[in-house]
């Protein structure tokens, strides 16, 4: 009897063991929150919060499904960190965070509102005797409205202007288009523009009435001066 009791605690013990290592070697997909959208400022370089990660009993790595110009994300740590190359506009991103147990995806959506001052040369479809240098600002406000002015150096070399402007605009993908008009004006200015941007400097090329055919458009090569 006694080298029985002894064989069932010897068992007991073996089953209490072994549960216990079974419970410590499951894993589950793990959960991922970064707690809030994120909001960049236009070409600046950033980075996300820490975002709050359950493993579920196993560390793995972190990834993105896509890939967009300017961001990227740190595999260990799962932060997401970008450059002045990113584009603007809202960005949705969806992160993995994958284990041994499989992966889970969560979107994450990242402001980059354009807001800035652009400026630099307005090329005139027809040349205004005697003038030149002729300029052209515009500057964006994230509410999609914007301001500006233009001005030029008549023959004697004297500034003329500025002459201020106001006006909208909305962007699509690297585009924006608007349009404004002079404080003494009617008659809006519709134009149109392409952003081209790397980490030295950020372009909006573009010219006045877009939707129609010209030989000679107004035309301007203005760079981000706010940065």
């Amino acid at each position: 009897m006694k080298n029985r009791n002894k064989i069932y605690a010897i068992l007991a013990v073996c089953l209490l063991w072994a549960c216990s290592n079974s419970d410590e070697d499951i894993i589950a997909i793990p959960q991922i929150s970064y707690g809030k959208e994120l909001k960049a400022t236009f070409y600046t370089t950033g980075k996300s919060n820490l975002p709050e990660t359950n493993w579920n009993g196993h560390v793995g790595k972190f990834g993105m499904q896509q890939t967009i110009q300017g961001l990227s994300i740190n595999e260990s740590t799962g932060v997401l960190s970008w450059n002045k190359s990113l584009p603007p506009g809202n960005h949705t991103i969806n992160v993995i965070a994958y284990n041994n147990a499989g992966m889970t995806m969560t979107p994450v959506t990242l402001e980059n509102p354009l807001i800035g001052t652009f400026s630099g040369e307005l090329l005139h479809n027809v040349v205004l005797q005697g003038s030149t240098d002729f300029v052209i600002e515009f500057d964006f406000k994230e509410n999609g409205t914007l301001n500006g002015f233009t001005q030029n150096k008549n023959e004697e070399g004297e500034i003329i202007g500025p002459f201020p402007f106001f006006g909208s605009w909305s962007l699509n993908g690297k585009e924006v288009r608007g349009e404004f008009q002079y404080e003494e004006v009617a008659d809006p200015i519709p134009f149109a523009g392409q952003i081209n941007q790397n980490e030295q400097k950020a372009v909006l090329s573009g010219r006045y009435h877009p939707d129609n055919p010209c030989d000679f458009c107004t035309t301007f090569e203005l760079d981000l001066i706010n940065d």
